[in-house]
């Protein structure tokens, strides 16, 4: 039986954690991370990643040689698709519900919950725990699926395992510790 097809979203702090060529040393556990996680996702064919154009920009300003390997083999195998400029709701939630202090964050990432919703399998893989904490508190049932998930070997597995549901790594939920984004200071 062949796995669903999955559409996620991959922001662009992955890519520039997955850093260098590996075999340049020292490779940092986050960048380890960040490459297991690209690769099960290249392994996996039926994983397509949406973009739209705000994310291709930041993608090619942060994105070392083994995202840009990655991101030219998906290209070619036709698993990179380009979604429309997302949808303002996620704005206005935003803006509506959290404080005018966590507002500039949340709406720097504010596309990658729009594409997750309206483009992608409310899949997201991102290391931003702190936007991550801001779109929890969002009252919106469109957010509270989406999984917003970091690069972990956690999540490397749950990705190789055709990436379903697990209610602890929604934005609805508290969280599960083993695939939480890191804290950025």
């Amino acid at each position: 039986m062949k796995r669903p097809e999955r559409i996620l979203v991959v922001d662009a702090d992955i890519a520039r954690a997955a850093g260098p060529d590996p075999k340049v040393k020292p490779w940092p556990e986050s960048a380890k991370d960040a490459h297991d996680v690209l690769r099960a996702i290249r392994e996996h064919t039926a994983y397509h990643i949406v973009f739209n154009s705000k994310l291709l920009k930041e993608w090619k300003k942060h994105q070392g040689h083994t995202a840009r390997r990655w991101f030219a083999t998906l290209l070619s195998a036709g698993r990179i698709q380009v979604a429309r400029p997302p949808s303002k709701w996620i704005d206005d939630l935003i803006r509506a519900e959290l404080s005018a202090q966590d507002q500039p964050l949340a709406l720097k990432d504010s596309h990658l919950i729009a594409l997750a919703h309206d483009a992608g399998d409310d899949r997201l893989l991102s290391n931003d725990g702190k936007a991550r904490e801001k779109f929890r508190r969002l009252s919106d049932s469109r957010i509270k699926p989406i999984h917003w998930v970091a690069a972990s070997s956690a999540s490397a597995k749950w990705l190789r395992d055709g990436a379903p549901d697990k209610p602890q790594w929604q934005l609805g939920e508290t969280g599960d510790p083993t695939c939480a984004p890191a804290k950025r200071s």
